[in-house]
Parts: C-alpha cells; structure tokens; sequence
C-alpha cells in the first residue's frame, strides 16, 4: 500500500467521525467520543499532508514508522 492510498483511508475516516461528531453537536445523536476523534484524526490527516508535501513521499510504500526523522 502507497501512502496516498493510506492517506484516503484516513481521510474517509476522519469525514466519518466529524460527520458524526457534528450529529452530536447538532442533535445529540451519536457520541462525544466522535467528536473527539474527529478533531484528532483531522491533526492526524494535516500531519500526514504536511510531512508528504514536504518530502514528496506520497508514491511511497506505506509504514507505520517514519523514514524521515529530522
């Protein structure tokens, strides 16, 4: 798996959890939890866009480690 794929997956995670956590805020429909992970997984999604764009890494395999500490 590339990292743009892993980003998608993210990225639909993280619209799931807002789509729900803004239910809550509106209707009380669902759980603050949704609330608090949506606004996590959007710093986990901003993470992921700023360090790809950064060493143009997009294309290249997925790892849950980071092959670019600095």
């Amino acid at each position: 798996m590339k990292n743009i794929h892993a980003f998608m997956i993210k990225l639909l995670l993280t619209i799931l959890l807002i789509y729900y956590g803004y239910m809550y805020v509106t209707n009380r429909a669902g759980g603050i939890i949704h609330l608090i992970l949506g606004l996590t997984y959007s710093i986990w999604v901003i993470n992921d866009i700023v360090k790809h764009q950064r060493n143009q890494s997009w294309l290249e395999s997925y790892s849950f480690f980071s092959k670019h500490h600095k």
